[in-house]
């Protein structure tokens, strides 16, 4: 019995003195000493979190945190426990460890900005901009207080406060006009939220002030899709234009001017206007070869073969030796070939519908022959099908009745 109770005493004391729960391996308790100093979400966290699973369980990191932030807990082990349920996308949870968080220490403005990112998607707008009032109180350092105002002019937006989000981001660019990322983040939430004039506006300030002029074309190439995007056709064409000027021949740059301006005109199923389009940019810029193949493209697509052979011998005197063009060249007389072969099979199989004299079987023979190019022979089920695909709506003309007739008649009985 003594031996009993001195058992039950040694296993209590042992559980006393086990720790509450699992423990980080070396190198996640190195990053966590780190992060309970400062605590984020972004890259330490991640380091954080892989570390650990590195040899033990997300189902353990939770038990972990939670021991860490279990009554009183610090506001530095709740916020850690609030981005790990986030990255969960569990935002419930993590709102209400961010609200004790916050208890304990109100003057944390990235745990303010935090907590509102995460009720911006539940619609929480109201709650959001508080939150946002609470973050920039805390005295914020300028980096933050930057994205605080981003995100403020932002649920103006979702509430329907244009005027005031455009107020905020102007005051942004005011303080801060040289930061061209926040330029570009204001056309981004603009051009999202469907304020076109808007974001042209300040497009155009902005290439304005750009003195790089590869940056500067790279910017007219958004302006023109900013035009493209509001429906204003002209002006994004004249835009593309111009920045075609500003671009070097066989660039990237210049294939997605080509592509975008394509786009436009296919977009308005004008092919014809984009045949013109580009034989005017041909005039004005006849070394660029992008704009003789594209336009040589579409004379074939559209079957023009003379336009089409003359466009590619243009280009084959302008690039003597240049045995890509020469393949390309030989590409289009073959396309071509095949084009004007189906054309023709069409021609020659629906003329003699069309000029079809009478209902009697021997005319049906005939046409069938012509249709099939083949020697006459005993009426089959081959080529009376090859006729009903010759022309549509046979199905349903008197042709069509007329040749399933004469069929049934010329049909050998059958035995049983």
């Amino acid at each position: 019995m003594v031996r009993q109770a001195a058992f039950i005493l040694t296993l209590l004391l042992a559980c006393n003195q086990a720790p509450d729960g699992p423990e980080p391996n070396a190198k996640a308790a190195k990053v966590h000493r780190v992060l309970v100093k400062r605590p984020s979400p972004g890259y330490l966290f991640d380091r954080f979190t892989d570390a650990w699973l590195d040899t033990d369980s997300y189902e353990y990191f939770e038990s972990f945190l939670q021991a860490r932030s279990s009554d009183p807990g610090t506001s530095a082990d709740r916020l850690l426990l609030s981005y790990f349920y986030s990255k969960q996308r569990e935002n419930l949870d993590a709102l209400e460890q961010f609200q004790l968080a916050l208890a304990l220490d109100p003057g944390n403005a990235e745990a303010w900005l935090e907590k509102t990112k995460l009720e911006s998607p539940s619609l929480e707008f109201s709650q959001a901009q508080n939150d946002l009032a609470e973050a920039s109180k805390a005295n914020p350092k300028e980096d933050l207080r930057i994205k605080i105002a981003k995100l403020q002019g932002q649920l103006n937006l979702r509430l329907d406060q244009t005027q005031e989000a455009l107020k905020a981001w102007q005051q942004l660019l005011k303080d801060h006009p040289e930061d061209d990322d926040l330029w570009e983040d204001l056309i981004d939430v603009q051009a999202n939220e469907g304020l076109y004039q808007e974001a042209i506006q300040t497009t155009n300030t902005l290439i304005a002030r750009t003195q790089d002029p590869y940056q500067q074309a790279i910017r007219r190439l958004q302006l023109g899709g900013l035009y493209q995007r509001a429906e204003q056709r002209e002006q994004a064409l004249e835009t593309f234009n111009k920045t075609l000027e500003q671009t070097g021949a066989d660039s990237w740059l210049e294939k997605e001017i080509l592509a975008q301006i394509e786009r436009v005109l296919r977009r308005a199923e004008d092919i014809t206007g984009l045949a013109t389009h580009l034989q005017k940019l041909i005039a004005a810029h006849p070394r660029r070869l992008a704009l003789h193949l594209r336009h040589a493209d579409l004379l074939v697509e559209t079957g023009t073969k003379e336009e089409a052979t003359a466009a590619f011998e243009e280009i084959l005197r302008r690039t003597p030796g240049e045995l890509r063009f020469r393949e390309a060249y030989v590409d289009m007389l073959e396309e071509l070939k095949t084009l004007l072969r189906r054309s023709n099979n069409r021609t020659s199989s629906l003329n003699p519908i069309r000029k079809m004299p009478n209902s009697s079987c021997v005319s049906l023979n005939s046409i069938t022959r012509q249709a099939t190019f083949q020697r006459p022979r005993t009426p089959s089920m081959l080529t009376l099908n090859n006729l009903k695909r010759v022309s549509t709506p046979i199905s349903v003309s008197p042709v069509y009745l007329n040749a399933t007739s004469c069929h049934r008649k010329l049909r050998p009985p059958t035995t049983s």
